[in-house]
Formats: structure tokens, sequence, C-alpha cells
């Protein structure tokens, strides 16, 4: 892989057509845009589930203690 145009093809072919032709016809700029953004929310969201985990943990040993 180490060909930009043969790493191109791969990544392209992974994708549902209907993707290929959107991302086709899309700015690049918003594509990566939407990748940021879409990463930022993963990352929002899995610290929120990290200190759900956190707080019920917490809850848990609480309530063993008594």
């Amino acid at each position: 892989m180490d060909n930009l145009a043969n790493c191109n093809e791969l990544y392209s072919l992974s994708l549902p057509p209907a993707e290929r032709l959107y991302q086709k016809n899309q700015n690049r700029f918003n594509l990566l845009d939407d990748h940021v953004r879409s990463g930022v929310n993963f990352f929002s969201t899995a610290q929120e589930i990290v200190r759900e985990w956190q707080s019920m943990g917490e809850e848990i040993m609480e309530f063993e203690k008594s």
C-alpha cells in the first residue's frame, strides 16, 4: 500500500456505491469538517458513558456498604 491511488481505491471500494457518489460530489473541506465533528461527538459520548459507569460504581459501593 505504498501507492496513493491503490489506497484510495481500496477505501472507496469499502463504501457502498451511494456513499461513494455522495462523497465524490461533496467539497473535501465539508467532508473533513463532518469527520472532525463526528469524532468530537464520539469522544463526548464516550466520556459521558464513562462518567455514568463511574457513578454507577459509586452507587453500588455505597449500597454494598449499607
